[in-house]
């Protein structure tokens, strides 16, 4: 007779450890490095995003400021600084990769959530990168450089 319970809740596959991150990249299994490339890839691309985001806020106020017809005021010109201003934070977080980088883009992709819907998938993308990268950011920091050499060369071996 078999000792399986029929009505036993069903089971999963154990949840991955966290990186670590005094390892270093040779540690990690060729998923992990394909993730953290991914990610790596990701937050890039987010970073590039927002370089566009920033310059169209500063072409908004600088066509809306110096209209006579004055399609927006005060008000709406300083929202449109604030967010390139933010932007702007969030782009050097993204490429330079600082410990306070991973928040500010954190904050920027859940304030992309409202915008549907473009911003939305965007927003949720971006939160799936930002929490997949955090050995990404920081002062032990792994470069993109780095990630993207152990990744080709796990690619090689695999070959």
């Amino acid at each position: 007779m078999s000792t399986d319970n029929p009505f036993a809740a069903p089971t999963t596959a154990p949840v991955p450890e966290a990186v670590d991150l005094t390892a270093g990249l040779g540690a990690l299994d060729w998923a992990a490095v394909k993730r953290l490339r991914n990610a790596s890839h990701s937050i890039r691309s987010l970073g590039a995003l927002w370089m566009i985001g920033v310059l169209v806020c500063l072409f908004a106020v600088v066509a809306g400021v110096s209209r006579n017809s004055k399609p927006f005021g005060a008000f709406e010109a300083g929202i449109f600084t604030v967010f390139a201003a933010l932007g702007s934070v969030a782009i050097y977080g993204a490429w330079a990769r600082p410990a306070w980088g991973r928040g500010v883009g954190m904050v920027l992709c859940i304030l992309n959530l409202a915008s549907l819907p473009i911003g939305t998938i965007i927003g949720i993308l971006g939160l799936i990168a930002y929490s997949r990268g955090k050995p990404l950011f920081g002062p032990g920091r792994w470069t993109h450089r780095e990630v993207e050499a152990r990744y080709r060369e796990l690619k090689a071996q695999r070959r």
